[in-house]
């Protein structure tokens, strides 16, 4: 096994113990604690990649390292690619709720979710979607290409991404259905969150993007109970296979 492949294993593996302690308690506090949106406490666990890619880098490389892997993550990225990643998860998730009303499959009688919502909920969810890719894209992700190439590595990602987050979905009291069609739904977002940060050189689209689409999720009426994995998944997966399949510059 490669250095590069050896730091990612590191990396998934401290990104699993950093997340027991939200696991174990998160249940306790659930019952002491009424958080709206739905989250269990465990929710709060999107810190951890950040810090255990912080973590690792800084213990290979110092602050010369942690220094020169923010250069190169979070450089400004062109304008276009921070407004395609916002409009397509807008059009992602409200296309697909759409869908769903239209199939029924919303339950019916939802108290549409207050706008001023947004205000409160945007910041909150930006920070956690950085937390996030720091770990997902801007460490893992360019380790792992070298190895298994740019599909493997986001599918690989997708993967550990939405597994990751199951017991979390169970402690919420989510359904063995709900949580198949969600892990589904991680991967489907992972290959565009991936594609975003591939073809605009920063984390920032993929930041912005992973912000929308929980933002976008949670201002669905009754503060996202009208979301449907199923329909988003498909919504998702389209959008994943236009950027995938879009030549990239230069290309014919």
């Amino acid at each position: 096994m490669g250095r590069q492949m050896r730091s990612v294993t590191a990396f998934y593996a401290l990104v699993l113990i950093l997340s027991l302690p939200f696991w174990l308690v998160g249940p306790v506090f659930d019952r002491l604690l009424h958080i709206p949106l739905q989250l269990p406490v465990s929710a709060l666990m999107a810190v951890v990649p950040g810090l255990a890619a912080l973590i690792l880098v800084a213990r290979a490389g110092g602050g010369q390292g942690l220094r020169v892997w923010w250069e190169g993550m979070a450089r400004r990225p062109p304008v276009v690619w921070a407004a395609c990643a916002l409009g397509i998860e807008a059009a992602v998730v409200l296309g697909a709720w759409v869908v769903a009303q239209r199939m029924g499959l919303t339950p019916p009688g939802i108290e549409p979710t207050p706008v001023v919502a947004a205000l409160v909920l945007a910041p909150v969810f930006l920070v956690s979607a950085f937390t996030e890719e720091v770990g997902w894209q801007g460490f893992a992700a360019p380790r792992l290409i070298p190895r298994i190439g740019a599909l493997g590595s986001a599918l690989l990602i997708g993967a550990v991404w939405g597994l990751w987050h199951v017991l979390p979905f169970l402690q919420a009291g989510r359904g063995a259905e709900w949580i198949a069609w969600q892990v589904a739904q991680s991967l489907a977002l992972r290959l565009v969150l991936f594609q975003l940060w591939a073809r605009s050189g920063s984390i920032w689209p993929a930041v912005l993007a992973h912000a929308a689409y929980n933002l976008c999720v949670f201002l669905l009426p009754g503060y996202g109970a009208a979301y449907d994995p199923a329909t988003t998944t498909l919504t998702t997966a389209v959008a994943a296979a236009a950027l995938w399949t879009w030549p990239r510059r230069g290309q014919a």
